[in-house]
């Protein structure tokens, strides 16, 4: 219970905030709002702070994947076409061998 009202204490200070830097005055209503509602019923401090772990939760996980994207297409990429380009050759071994038909017959 402690814990569910200080989460909705501190988001909504930062509502607030954000309401004041950007002049934007619906934000502030949203937040008086959610902040009596969470006042009146403890049940739909914890409903709404449940739903709002979930979208902080998603978000996370689809910043994760965008940065770990972007990390590996600006960072180990290049690295590896740097190697690449070092060797002439590739990375690859050319064996030039004749193979027959008897001599994949029995392979075990």
């Amino acid at each position: 219970m402690k814990d569910t009202y200080k989460s909705l204490l501190s988001m909504l200070v930062g509502w607030c905030l954000l309401s004041f830097i950007t002049k934007i005055e619906w934000i502030s209503y949203i937040a008086v709002a959610l902040a009596f509602g969470g006042l009146i019923s403890e049940r739909f401090a914890e409903k709404f702070m449940k739903i709002v772990h979930k979208i902080i939760h998603l978000v996370f996980n689809s910043i994760q994947k965008i940065l770990l994207a972007i990390v590996y297409y600006l960072v180990i990429t290049p690295i590896a076409l740097m190697k690449k380009n070092e060797t002439k050759e590739g990375n690859f071994w050319h064996i030039h061998k004749n193979t027959t038909s008897e001599q994949l017959k029995k392979l075990w």
